[in-house]
């Protein structure tokens, strides 16, 4: 017999949207269910930069593994920050939910191992 799959309601729905969108690391039943990409890595704040100024035409987007995710600074840090700062080390989380050809990156700074 097939699993019959009900959609979330609006809140869930609006809470896992802002999840997504706003939280470094995702539980991993909100990866299962939503996401077809989400993988973190480690640049140099100039990598950073060289890969969002060659995205010509998207404003803050980094194209990886033939997707383009629009780029999401976590605070305390920025775009100034980062240019300020080309040779730290920065985390980023790649994130693009089913079907979907846009994906968001969002970049914090340091390497910790959480």
């Amino acid at each position: 017999m097939s699993e019959l799959k009900l959609k979330p309601s609006r809140r869930l729905a609006n809470s896992i949207t802002h999840m997504i969108n706003n939280q470094f690391y995702l539980p991993a039943s909100v990866v299962d269910e939503y996401l077809e990409n989400y993988y973190i890595l480690h640049w140099q704040g100039n990598y950073i930069i060289s890969q969002i100024s060659s995205n010509v035409g998207y404003k803050e987007a980094i194209t990886h593994k033939g997707y383009r995710y629009m780029t999401r600074f976590i605070e305390p840090l920025s775009n100034w920050k980062l240019l300020l700062n080309p040779d730290a080390q920065y985390k980023l989380s790649f994130r693009r939910k089913y079907n979907h050809d846009t994906g968001i990156v969002l970049i914090k700074q340091g390497c910790d191992h959480e």
